[in-house]
């Protein structure tokens, strides 16, 4: 099969178009607080995603779109579809391998997970049969077929193909550049109620005051 990880690019290797996506998620406080499960098992908080930064690379241009569930509680509806719109114009290596890897790292772990629940829209597009792999706790790939749309949509996680388990040493390693990552308070994004969590991320991320040092403490460490 044809090669799909970036880094190949430069090193003589034939690829097709690939497509790039990255989630970011808030904690959902239980309304009793803990969900126990199990004998020495309970859950804290629910991960939710609340926005997608996607990346289509076509040949040397890269284009970029982010998707918030801030602007629309279909977020990531909107997401697959414009996926679906920008994988027709993309190079493949067609027949049966007609569709374009959207490629995620460590997403077999995480983002896969938040993904699942909307990769059946019924009408619209649907999981190929046959083309899931993996397990529920650990995606290798999944395809899935838009009902308007010729191109397919192959979801891969590049931790599968790459030695490297660190994104940072990742990009490192493959593009030859150091990655910058800011530092944010995520524990500040902490939902009481699901039902209004746009409102209160706007809460959140409206505010004007400088964040304080206590805000970046991790609960976990």
């Amino acid at each position: 099969s044809m090669p799909f990880a970036p880094h190949m690019k430069e090193a003589h290797f034939h690829t097709t178009d690939f497509i790039t996506y990255d989630f970011e998620t808030c904690e959902v406080v239980p309304q009793n607080d803990t969900i126990s499960f199990g004998r020495k098992s309970e859950v804290v908080a629910e991960l939710i995603p609340i926005s997608c930064a996607v990346a289509v690379s076509e040949g040397e241009i890269v284009r970029s779109k982010f998707f918030s569930i801030r602007d629309s509680k279909t977020f990531v509806y909107d997401m697959i579809e414009h996926l679906f719109e920008k994988a027709q114009g993309m190079r493949t290596a067609g027949g049966r391998n007609n569709y374009v890897n959207v490629i995620g790292f460590n997403s077999g772990r995480f983002d896969f997970i938040l993904l699942l629940p909307y990769l059946q829209c019924e009408g619209r597009w649907y999981i190929e049969e046959g083309s899931f792999i993996g397990t529920a706790s650990m995606c290798k790939q999944i395809i899935i077929r838009h009902n308007l749309y010729e191109k397919r949509l192959r979801f891969l996680d590049l931790l599968l193909y790459a030695p490297a388990n660190d994104l940072k040493k990742f990009v490192k390693t493959f593009g030859g550049e150091e990655l910058r990552k800011g530092v944010f308070p995520y524990d500040l994004l902490r939902i009481n109620d699901r039902e209004n969590v746009v409102e209160e991320l706007n809460e959140i991320l409206n505010k004007t005051e400088v964040f304080s040092q206590f805000d970046f403490n991790n609960v976990l460490t």
